[in-house]
């Protein structure tokens, strides 16, 4: 998910700026949400894949959610012989409102 924030004429530099200091600490807010719901969502066999999800930043407000079990794509995306169980994307799908929610929230406090 991107959030860009365009200039325009009556955009001052300081605005912009608490605008964009209010979606990264919104995003930095959700973040946490958007894992969990994938940790509830991801399948379990070995127990291995549930606590490999994980978040971290990088950059002022792009974070990245990966599970870092070797066979999470597999299990993400399928395979040859093995169905997809998609866990990581339905997340950030389902946590869309929550992301929204928490800037929306932050740039009320910068604002």
């Amino acid at each position: 998910m991107r959030v860009r924030v365009k200039r325009t004429e009556d955009n001052s530099r300081r605005e912009r700026e608490r605008l964009q200091a209010a979606v990264a600490a919104g995003i930095k807010a959700a973040v946490p949400y958007i894992v969990r719901d994938a940790q509830r969502r991801a399948p379990v066999r070995s127990g291995d894949l549930r606590p490999s999800i994980v978040a971290r930043q990088a950059g002022p407000a792009t974070w990245l959610i990966r599970a870092e079990a070797h066979y999470a794509h597999i299990v993400e995306s399928g395979g040859r012989h093995v169905a997809p169980r998609p866990f990581l994307r339905p997340a950030l799908l389902a946590q869309r409102g929550t992301i929204g929610k928490r800037i929306h929230e932050e740039h009320r406090r910068y604002g």
